[in-house]
């Protein structure tokens, strides 16, 4: 049963962590619509698209490996450290080669 009760909190931690950005964009496209006009939709959608990517890419899909490791690894400290450190050092270079 603890077993169950781990993978439950698990899937409810990772369902809202997908779902909660998802229902707020939903709930955010009547004013997005207000707002733009209508021949400046395909830029906002351009936006959504580069922002998924990039969001992917910069934390380079790290979200399933965290979990599967973080419950086997007996240093949970040096594994957030490790992780944390190594997106926002890639992070960091990468926004401010952009920006140059």
């Amino acid at each position: 049963m603890s077993a169950l009760k781990r993978f439950l909190k698990d899937t409810v931690i990772y369902g809202i962590a997908a779902v909660l950005p998802r229902v707020i964009n939903f709930l955010l496209v009547r004013v997005h619509t207000d707002a733009l006009p209508t021949n400046n939709y395909a830029e906002n959608t351009n936006f959504y698209i580069w922002i998924a990517l990039l969001a992917v890419l910069l934390t380079f899909g790290m979200e399933t490996a965290f979990f599967r490791f973080y419950k086997t690894e007996e240093k949970k400290d040096s594994l957030i450290s490790t992780a944390f450190i190594s997106v926002f050092i890639t992070t960091t270079l990468f926004v401010i080669i952009a920006f140059v």
